[in-house]
């Protein structure tokens, strides 16, 4: 079990099980072994579409959305901590990378975005089913569409920034709104790695069956509770090494 923590292997269902949400780094680890080999692919693709090479984070995310469908009605699959399932998602983000330079109209361009978003969001009701019924409800089927609406939001909000430009964070609501919405980025590994500890924590002082409304009602605490121990560990320790990567790493200071 140790030797499988060392060389980031972890399933985080072992019995040694300091920090469940650490499985993670083994499908990280993973990719980045694959990124070569990858990156190789992807420029292939992108000498032999040319232009069309654009739509490439959206039709892989969609892809990848209908063959995570597909495996979650294979029983016993478990694609969860898998990385083939959702290699999609890693692929779409270095596609992004290697966008290139298109010239568009600017009714096209102003069209272009809604079109995607809309065609998106008309594939996910189609691959579906949708039905707003929560005795239907199953985690497997959760997981396996989730990313696709999170990869949507994404979109309405990089679209919504490339129209407005660049919006300086300043005095106003929309500031504000702003600061708080980085300040959460800024927190988001730290956020996911220590919220199994701090749910298990409140979950030991609440008794083991309970309504939804005890849960709302301790919701606003939990919640400062998590973003406290977030911050903690990122000032304290995720920021100091960021430092020093950053400035020690000469392969990045050598970098065009």
């Amino acid at each position: 079990m140790l030797i499988e923590m060392f060389i980031f292997d972890y399933r985080g269902d072992l019995p040694i099980n300091p920090i469940g949400a650490l499985w993670s780094v083994s499908t990280e680890v993973q990719f980045y072994v694959l990124v070569p080999l990858l990156m190789v692919v992807l420029l292939h693709v992108r000498c032999r579409v040319g232009s069309a090479f654009v739509i490439a984070p959206f039709v892989l995310v969609l892809v990848g959305t209908a063959v995570r469908i597909w495996c979650s009605h294979r029983p016993g699959y478990d694609f969860y901590a898998c990385l083939l399932p959702n290699l999609d998602l890693f692929l779409a983000g270095m596609s992004i990378n290697l966008m290139p330079p298109i010239h568009l109209s600017d009714v096209v361009r102003k069209r272009l975005g809604p079109i995607l978003l809309a065609g998106g969001g008309c594939f996910y009701l189609a691959i579906s089913s949708i039905a707003l019924d929560p005795a239907r409800f199953h985690l497997g089927n959760f997981i396996a569409k989730g990313p696709l609406p999170c990869v949507l939001f994404a979109v309405v909000f990089i679209y919504l920034a490339e129209m407005r430009g660049s919006i300086a964070i300043g005095p106003g609501w929309v500031g504000r709104f702003l600061f708080g919405l980085q300040m959460m980025g800024t927190l988001t590994y730290c956020l996911y790695v220590f919220h199994p500890e701090v749910y298990m924590v409140n979950a030991a002082l609440l008794p083991k069956v309970h309504s939804l409304g005890v849960s709302l009602a301790h919701f606003p605490m939990v919640m400062l509770e998590l973003v406290c121990v977030a911050s903690f560990f990122y000032y304290a320790l995720e920021k100091p090494f960021d430092i020093k990567k950053r400035v020690g790493g000469s392969a990045l200071e050598d970098a065009p």
